[in-house]
């Protein structure tokens, strides 16, 4: 069995680093001059940049992606539409409906809090901690909290400012907060439209039943 295990471990790392290597070939193979280098944006602020003969991008977060394949629209007016709803859903709580798991030994969990719909995907805020008991009993000896950024987010970023919980005055619960930035950047009529959009989401993990 251990043997089994380590040649998977070992095709998986050798997997990871091919993909490394080739992610980083095929942005080495990239002519500067095709590759637009976007500026920072304040939050809440608009930039437009003319594409002009560039066929890349480079966003600032070590990624090389293609102008072609980002989301696009023909009109301004399409694209503030799209810009407006990007957060237009208020985040949603799972306070009270947290499910967990059933597992053997259950002094251990991971569960999303809140989840913040964007029209390309979702920012969760997820909570990870264990317990002195089994089946979530006794008293929460460790507790963590994480966002992820999970949908279609090619030409969009989740940047984390801060992420922190805290064991709530009954022993019981988690209360987990998160605040950071939505980054976007679009193809507009021959422009890269980018932008920032504050996000901010809470809730309760209920670690002990």
């Amino acid at each position: 069995m251990k043997k089994i295990v380590s040649i998977l471990l070992s095709l998986s790392i050798i997997f990871s680093i091919s993909i490394t290597a080739f992610a980083s070939e095929a942005s080495n193979s990239v002519p500067e001059d095709k590759i637009l280098v976007l500026p920072d944006v304040k939050v809440g602020q608009t930039l437009k940049i003319p594409v002009g003969d560039a066929e890349y991008i480079d966003d600032g977060r070590g990624n090389i992606i293609k102008i072609s394949d980002l989301m696009s629209f023909d009109s301004q007016a399409e694209a503030n539409n799209y810009i407006d709803n990007l957060l237009n859903d208020k985040p949603i709580k799972y306070n009270p409906t947290i499910s967990f798991a059933p597992i053997k030994r259950a002094t251990h969990g991971d569960v999303i809090v809140a989840r913040q719909s964007v029209a390309t995907g979702s920012i969760n805020l997820g909570v990870v901690y264990t317990t002195s008991g089994d089946s979530h009993t006794g008293t929460i000896t460790s507790h963590e909290a994480y966002t992820t950024f999970t949908g279609f987010t090619l030409g969009f970023g989740w940047d984390e400012s801060l992420c922190s919980s805290q064991i709530t005055s009954s022993g019981k619960d988690i209360y987990a907060v998160a605040k950071g930035t939505l980054t976007y950047n679009l193809l507009v009529d021959g422009f890269i439209e980018l932008g920032r959009k504050s996000v901010y989401l809470d809730g309760y993990c209920y670690a002990i039943h």
